[in-house]
């Protein structure tokens, strides 16, 4: 797993003393489409709920989708597998190497290299007057002055431990140049090869990436942003070209446990999960290798829910995880409003409705306003007592919602027909 965040199980004080460091405040954007979905952003509000999803149905494409690195996923495979066999850790090192260059197609890549290696090693041993020395001592007693001197093409992919290790097994190999047929020879390479490539398709298809979507379908992700209210960008995105609302939640005021709560990291490097973070593994049983599962590890796990594309930077987005059964949504109990910000364009009924709500919670209201001198943007409080109930309004707000809620349950009926 890489771009950690979270090196472990976070602790209620542990989230405490992040929202302290952030500001306690944080903010979510809703459109308030006059449609059924409002029903929801109206409801929540009533009942101090926040509805959460499962993160297989975020609007970035990328979002909690498997990142998978083939060259990394082989390389954990082939490792994994290695692991479980009894040779020599030399042994071990080389055929990871040789095995992951063979399933990726570069083997004369990797061959050239490999006797780029054997000829830089020889003619430094000549040229240094060792020739009295074994291979072994050779390359173990002047490791550092060797990799230091190598060419920059073999340093570049091999480090020095690796480059120590290739230069004792191919040393070894009698022949002046390596070929792939005596590499595959001198390491019988090729007794392993269709097991291997068999055994990784099945870790692939069968276990890692169906265990991986069987967890996020477990998992609800609700996202707030502790950008503000004053960010134009969400105005635009996620509150319907400012026709929608702002809602501030004050959450200095947490005292339960309603989901792990942790910021979004922004990244150029996407992140991938590995099969250890997954709980796979290998035991042998009679001689043969069977793929195990074993408890996931929710840790590296956050961490990916927990990155997204740099280019979402601009929200200052957290989450809040929880895990629970399998393609399940609900709804988190979230008392912490504070104020509400109407968008400039937000709809008169709706507006009515939710400033309703909000008098008889004693929430604060505020009106989104345009700056005179530069492209700010101010809010001006409202003052409830100076507000006109408009019976008309209302009922044509509720006609339309109806109108919405039954359109949806028809189409919702006649899909699981």
């Amino acid at each position: 797993m890489k771009n950690i965040i979270i090196d472990r199980e976070p602790t209620m004080e542990d989230m405490k003393r992040n929202i302290i460091d952030a500001g306690g405040l944080f903010y979510q954007y809703r459109p308030c489409n006059n449609n059924a979905s409002t029903v929801y952003d109206i409801e929540n509000i009533k009942h101090n709920v926040l509805y959460a999803q499962t993160p297989l149905n975020m609007n970035d494409p990328f979002d909690s989708k498997i990142g998978f690195c083939t060259e990394e996923f082989y390389e954990d495979c082939i490792n994994m597998i290695l692991d479980a066999m009894d040779l020599d850790n030399n042994l071990k090192v080389f055929m990871s190497v040789v095995l992951k260059y063979r399933m990726l197609g570069n083997m004369i890549e990797l061959i050239d290299k490999l006797n780029e290696l054997k000829q830089y090693l020889i003619s430094t041993k000549k040229n240094k007057h060792l020739m009295g020395l074994s291979d072994t001592q050779f390359i173990n007693n002047h490791i550092k002055s060797l990799f230091g001197k190598a060419p920059k093409e073999i340093k570049h992919i091999f480090p020095q431990e690796l480059f120590r290790t290739l230069g004792l097994m191919i040393t070894s190999i009698e022949s002046d140049v390596i070929t792939e047929e005596i590499l595959e020879s001198a390491l019988n390479l090729q007794s392993y090869m269709d097991d291997f490539v068999q055994e990784i398709e099945n870790i692939k298809n069968n276990k890692y990436s169906p265990l991986f979507k069987k967890f996020l379908s477990q998992l609800t992700i609700t996202c707030l942003t502790a950008s503000g209210w004053d960010n134009q960008l969400m105005w635009s995105h996620y509150a319907n070209s400012y026709s929608g609302i702002c809602v501030e939640y004050d959450l200095t005021k947490m005292d339960d446990f309603f989901g792990f709560f942790y910021p979004v990291q922004y990244t150029e490097k996407r992140p991938t999960v590995s099969l250890a973070d997954l709980g796979i593994g290998l035991e042998v049983v009679d001689g043969k290798y069977n793929v195990v599962q074993k408890e996931v590890d929710i840790v590296p796990l956050m961490n990916y829910l927990l990155c997204k594309n740099k280019c979402w930077e601009y929200e200052k987005e957290w989450r809040i995880i929880n895990i629970g059964e399998a393609n399940t949504p609900h709804f988190i109990n979230f008392p912490f409003i504070k104020t509400i910000t109407f968008g400039l364009n937000i709809s008169s009924d709706i507006k009515s409705v939710l400033l309703d709500i909000c008098k008889q919670k004693k929430i604060d209201c505020y009106d989104l306003k345009l700056g005179k001198e530069n492209f700010s943007l101010t809010r001006e409080l409202i003052d409830f007592d100076s507000l006109s109930y408009e019976e008309e309004s209302e009922i044509q707000h509720v006609a339309v919602l109806v109108e919405n809620i039954v359109r949806l349950s028809e189409y919702i009926t006649e899909k699981v027909r």
